[in-house]
């Protein structure tokens, strides 16, 4: 909904205001007309979904594509890639006109791949200065739309970060929610590989137990799908309870 944030504000105090009133109706008014107050709770549930739409979109940066400094967090688990480690990076600041500002966007990162051993873990922050460019699909016809895709997830951008061109920073031990869950992810993830001997069974229960799918090699997801048993690499409470 495009619409100011002084309109957006005023369409939710009035909505809460109707609810506040409703519930000081009578009992008995309030199970008659309840459809009311549906109604008011979904209004009011749509107006909150285009503020935090707007504020995302306008809290957005735009990134000039130059070569830059940033400060970030790392969100996710590293994922091993051919020659470089894959992780999703929040932006906390960068550098902008020779000054830098607050930020608050994801970022699809690739390290320079040294060993074996992930370089950063979830939660870590990193000073980094590479290139912050828009991702993009390669064009071919019929190909699968990477690019919408990562935006579905609100990932816009993506960075290769050379050895020498990151090192983690001191900052603050707050993490958001989503790294403190991935930390707590790669834990688990520790017990699994310590306790259940082979690499296809630890990734099968991975993807069972903690919908870590980063073990999965592309034959195993083909044999999932081929045999028409994908669905059961997703995490359900039954998956748990078993």
């Amino acid at each position: 909904l495009q619409m100011a944030w002084f309109t957006l504000m005023g369409i939710s105090g009035i909505l809460i205001t109707g609810l506040v009133l409703f519930s000081l109706l009578p009992l008995r008014k309030q199970y008659f007309l309840n459809w009311l107050r549906g109604m008011l709770i979904g209004l009011l549930l749509t107006v909150a979904g285009s503020i935090v739409m707007k504020n995302h979109m306008e809290s957005r940066p735009s990134f000039s594509g130059e070569k830059g400094t940033f400060i970030a967090e790392v969100t996710d688990i590293p994922l091993e890639k051919p020659r470089s480690w894959q992780a999703i990076l929040r932006i906390i600041q960068h550098e902008s006109a020779n000054r830098y500002e607050q930020a608050n966007a994801k970022i699809l990162t690739y390290f320079q791949k040294k060993d074996s051993l992930a370089p950063v873990q979830a939660g870590d922050r990193v000073m980094g200065r590479g290139y912050i460019q828009p991702i993009r699909n390669y064009g071919n016809p019929e190909e699968f739309d990477y690019r919408s895709y990562m935006a579905s997830r609100g990932i816009h951008h993506q960075c290769y970060l050379e050895e020498y061109a990151w090192s983690k920073a001191q900052g603050d031990n707050r993490l958001s929610m989503r790294a403190f869950s991935n930390r707590m992810r790669s834990r688990m993830l520790s017990h699994l590989d310590a306790g259940i001997n082979g690499e296809s069974e630890q990734a099968v229960a991975a993807a069972l137990l903690l919908g870590y799918k980063g073990g999965l090699t592309p034959d195993m997801k083909s044999r999932f799908s081929a045999s028409g048993t994908m669905h059961i690499l997703a995490v359900s409470g039954l998956h748990v309870g078993v």
